[in-house]
């Protein structure tokens, strides 16, 4: 059994490293190291939000709403009623 589980361990490491060069080589991956808003927006890359580094979930009924991120500049206050331009569903 071990010259067939070996084979199959090849075989998953070379397609792991293919997907990851396909991947490297067709993503970006600033989308990883920053956040990207609900406009597609790269959080601190793009010229739209190139002021606004960081990514933060709007609250929605003390529920973080996932699917419309902002960029922001700072972290919000402590005050949970602190005003964002944070998009209406």
């Amino acid at each position: 059994t071990d010259v067939p589980c070996c084979a199959l361990f090849v075989i998953s490491v070379i397609l792991a490293a293919g997907l990851s060069a396909w991947g490297l080589a067709t993503g970006d991956v600033r989308r990883l190291e920053h956040g990207v808003d609900f406009q597609g927006n790269i959080c601190g890359v793009d010229a739209a939000v190139a002021d606004r580094p960081l990514l933060y979930w709007c609250s929605k009924n003390r529920t973080a709403d996932l699917a419309s991120p902002i960029c922001i500049a700072s972290c919000p206050g402590s005050d949970y009623d602190t005003v964002l331009l944070c998009r209406e569903a």
